[in-house]
């Protein structure tokens, strides 16, 4: 599947593949063959995924090797609040052997906070599903009593 030409940036598919991951290990539906090779798919996206994080903690378009067009119809900004917001909720999902480094959540959750009250978010419905996305997943990571993830106080700050 060419995720070049997917909604959201080929993000739903990462998020419907983890998904059935996920159901798998709780419920294993698929044979072995399938399980393999959705773990090794899994794992080197994951791979890329951090491996492409930006220093400022978002992801821009080409969050993993399979997105080789930069283009989009949304501006850079507005696409990295969608790729950024759509993966860290995503990663919000996974089991603990699954996750990131405490410190890309930290560097997301806080470009998230800062894309979320910016002020190139525009007042019309053009960033509902990004917004939606990134106040999903910053929600899940600054609230501590919803989730047992981590608290973002107890990681180091990338720029200590």
């Amino acid at each position: 599947m060419d995720l070049n030409s997917q909604s959201c940036a080929g993000t739903h598919i990462f998020q419907a593949l983890a998904k059935i991951d996920s159901a798998d290990r709780r419920y294993p539906i698929l044979d072995a063959e399938t399980r393999k090779e959705l773990d090794s798919y899994l794992v080197e996206t994951f791979r890329q995924v951090v491996q492409r994080q930006q220093e400022d903690g978002s992801w821009n378009r080409r969050w993993c090797d399979c997105i080789t067009d930069d283009s989009g119809n949304m501006p850079p900004f507005e696409t990295r609040l969608l790729v950024t917001g759509h993966l860290i909720e995503v990663l919000n999902s996974l089991d603990s052997q699954r996750r990131p480094p405490n410190a890309a959540y930290a560097r997301a959750a806080e470009w998230l906070e800062q894309a979320i009250i910016s002020k190139e978010i525009r007042p019309n419905d053009s960033l509902i599903c990004p917004f939606t996305h990134a106040a999903r997943g910053v929600r899940e990571i600054l609230t501590p009593s919803r989730t047992n993830r981590f608290r973002l106080s107890e990681t180091s700050h990338p720029t200590e």
